[in-house]
């Protein structure tokens, strides 16, 4: 399990706050009501300096957006 410091947790929250609000904006620019993800299981092999994004923030970043 990975523990991070309360500041770095805080940082990590409000970045996936700051990604989440992109796709609101632009769906109520739109006026759409759906927003749909592309398939992110793979992610991390892919973008190895995204290793940090695990399951937790994926799922943080889909309920903020919703």
């Amino acid at each position: 399990m990975i523990h991070f410091g309360k500041r770095e947790e805080t940082w990590r929250k409000q970045y996936i706050h700051t990604v989440a609000n992109e796709p609101v904006t632009e769906a109520v620019e739109h006026d759409c009501d759906v927003t749909v993800f592309e398939e992110l299981t793979e992610i991390r092999e892919q973008f190895l300096q995204a290793k940090w994004h695990h399951v937790w923030a994926f799922r943080r970043l889909f309920k903020y957006v919703e």
